[in-house]
């Protein structure tokens, strides 16, 4: 199994992370930068590498989301046919830390969903949930929808046939790992050959 790992970049609690500053700037221009070099890398054609990009700019588009329950940490792996976007967050033990909520529209989206998935599983492990280990999966969510009626849930379905995530993705996981909490979309390639 060939397997090739990106430069872990670090992300930095909110103190020092915001839309408006610089540092989040720098942090968005390397993650795009790490994420061009990684695809380069693993010799993806031209059609995967730009739906990597897509799926890469959606990743941080929820960045102020996620990095204001603390600091956390950015990073690629291809194995074989897999490649996979990770953010690790570890949230912070003050009780007070929340992040903003999902806002009513943004809910209503595929990356909303997610984005609440994200909210509750760390508020579980604020709460010191017995629970270590928990996760959810697109690509779960997508097989649930799909044993349903359509005309049952026209906004799901609505959903699925505009996100890129659902189109593009082959799953986005949100998982609990002891104190910390992962998001990781993850897409199939066909990597022609891993330039070591």
């Amino acid at each position: 199994m060939s397997k090739l790992r990106s430069f872990t970049l670090e992300l930095n609690a909110p103190s020092d992370f915001g839309p408006l500053k610089n540092q989040y700037e720098e942090t968005v221009k390397n993650i795009l930068a790490e994420s061009n070099r990684m695809a380069k890398r693993a010799g993806v054609n031209s059609k995967e590498e730009m739906h990597i990009v897509l799926l890469t700019e959606e990743m941080i588009s929820v960045l102020p989301h996620i990095i204001e329950y603390g600091s956390g940490k950015f990073w690629i792996d291809v194995t074989d046919d897999l490649f996979e976007l990770h953010i690790q967050v570890t949230p912070s033990s003050a009780s007070g830390v929340k992040a903003r909520k999902v806002s009513e529209p943004a809910k209503k989206t595929i990356m909303g969903r997610v984005l609440g998935v994200f909210d509750k599983v760390v508020s579980k492990k604020s709460e010191n949930s017995t629970d270590k280990d928990m996760s959810w999966s697109l690509g779960s969510y997508i097989e649930d929808l799909k044993r349903q009626n359509p005309n049952n849930m026209p906004d799901e379905w609505d959903e699925m046939e505009h996100s890129i995530l659902a189109n593009i993705a082959d799953d986005v996981v949100v998982r609990r790992d002891n104190n910390n909490v992962d998001l990781i979309i993850s897409k199939k390639v066909t990597p022609q050959s891993f330039n070591f």
